[in-house]
Parts: structure tokens; C-alpha cells; sequence
């Protein structure tokens, strides 16, 4: 009947009301979390993620993948092909990428200037990055993720940050770094 018909639309609709309610908060929560445990100045409303795909140091690129409120926003994608290296040397490839990223950091292009930058690996990647923000004067936080452990490193402290690993948050960060894995494996 007619009656039946709107009952189960409107059963429909509440509950997608309360789904999409339920993911407006949640990423704002995991933002939250991220600005506390990270010690940020601001909400990383904007991640940047950065990976290294080679074959055997050979066809380097690496990838730059964006996710706007926890969401990825693939028309801002983007591989930048390594010139300066053909044997593999991850830190030095995510500086000659990221040097290239920072020189356009207004490049409208590009959209936004990221609120962080997480690049997959750990101490050696998150200084190398570092280094090539610094060298170009830009301000913006940097964050290294290593795989096995999913462990957060800072900058100017050695001492990963834990998260529980079903901490959204962390959840959110690994989510960018697979992104950025596939996209560059895909490319």
C-alpha cells in the first residue's frame, strides 16, 4: 500500500540521516585526536600522503595522494617521476619530490596547502622530508609512518607515538598511506 511504501521511505531516509551524521562526527573526532597526539597547531583537515614506487630503483616516481575531512579527493592526485636517482634510495627520492611539491605550494593546481604531510617510513624518510620543507621555508607539520607497527614519528623526538590500532585516527593516517601505495603502484 501507499501508506507502507512512505513508512519504509522515511524508515530509509532516518537511517541514512543517521549514518551520514554518524561519519560527520567521526572524522572531526579522528581529526581531533590526530591535532592532541600529534601536538598540531591546527586540524589536519587536509593530508597529504607520500610513497615511493620503483622497480629496483629503476622508473622511480613517487605519489602524492589527498584526503580533504578524511576523505580522499582523487582529482588532486599526483605522481612526480624521480630524476635525480636510478638506484633505490627512498629518502633521498621523497626530497626530491617533496622539494618539487614545496615549490608550489601556492599552486592553486595543487589545491590547498596540506594541514600535514605523512610520508611512509620512518626516521630517515620523515628527516629527509623535513630537511626539503625547511630548505624551502615552508611551515607545515610532517609525519612518518612505519609499516609493521603502524607507529608515528614526529619530528624532534625519536620516540614513535602508539596508537591502539584500532584507534580511528590511526586507522585514517594508514588509510592515506595505502592510498598513496596504490596510487603509486597503479600508475
Amino acid at each position: 500500500t501507499e501508506t507502507s511504501r512512505l513508512l519504509r521511505l522515511a524508515s530509509e531516509n532516518a537511517e541514512q540521516k543517521l549514518a551520514a551524521s554518524t561519519r560527520t562526527t567521526y572524522v572531526p573526532a579522528q581529526l581531533s585526536v590526530l591535532k592532541a597526539v600529534l601536538d598540531l597547531h591546527r586540524l589536519p583537515v587536509r593530508i597529504e600522503g607520500y610513497d615511493v614506487s620503483d622497480i629496483s630503483g629503476k622508473d622511480a616516481t613517487v605519489s602524492m595522494v589527498v584526503f580533504v575531512a578524511g576523505k580522499p579527493a582523487k582529482d588532486q592526485y599526483r605522481l612526480f617521476n624521480i630524476r635525480s636517482m636510478q638506484t633505490p634510495d627512498d629518502p633521498g627520492m621523497m626530497s626530491e619530490a617533496l622539494s618539487r611539491r614545496f615549490n608550489r605550494w601556492q599552486d592553486v593546481s595543487f589545491g590547498d596547502p596540506a594541514d600535514l604531510i605523512l610520508v611512509d617510513g620512518g626516521l630517515t624518510q620523515l628527516a629527509a622530508v623535513c630537511a626539503a620543507r625547511d630548505r624551502a621555508g615552508i611551515k607545515v607539520p610532517v609525519v612518518g609512518i612505519a609499516k609493521q607497527e603502524e607507529l608515528l614519528y614526529r619530528e624532534g623526538t625519536r620516540e614513535p607515538v602508539r596508537l591502539s590500532h584500532d584507534s580511528g585516527a590511526l586507522l585514517l593516517l594508514m588509510a592515506v598511506r595505502d592510498e598513496a601505495h596504490r596510487f603509486g603502484k597503479r600508475e
